[in-house]
């Protein structure tokens, strides 16, 4: 008996791909959708290990949007365009490295003083 290993994708609302695996790791698939398979020998770790090395990107980009729709049983790569269309980014996705810590050390500092009732 072939060894056969099937790729599944989650989908948000808009039919993106918000999370792949295999069915090597996934114990419980529901929720998912089989979106491929392969027997063993056809490029087995890029099955086996379809987080990393399915998709030529990674699920997701810079700003947390979906990279990749499922559609007509494919895997499309979702343009710029589309990507902001459907996923607009918020001003709080555009902060800096630096902006954020600032935030999170005021946040942390604003904690402190709350707990010493200052």
């Amino acid at each position: 008996m072939e060894d056969i290993i099937k790729v599944y994708a989650y989908l948000d609302e808009h039919s993106s791909i918000i999370a792949i695996n295999s069915s090597v790791f996934l114990s419980n698939t529901e929720g998912y959708i089989e979106i491929d398979t392969s027997e063993s020998g056809r490029e087995r770790d890029v099955y086996v290990h379809a987080q990393g090395n399915y998709l030529e990107k990674s699920v997701h980009d810079e700003q947390g949007r979906p990279n990749y729709r499922y559609t007509d049983n494919k895997v499309i790569e979702l343009s710029e365009e589309e990507k902001e269309e459907l996923y607009p980014v918020t001003q709080e996705q555009h902060l800096t490295n630096d902006e954020r810590i600032d935030l999170l050390e005021q946040a942390v500092q604003d904690l402190i003083l709350s707990t010493l009732n200052i």
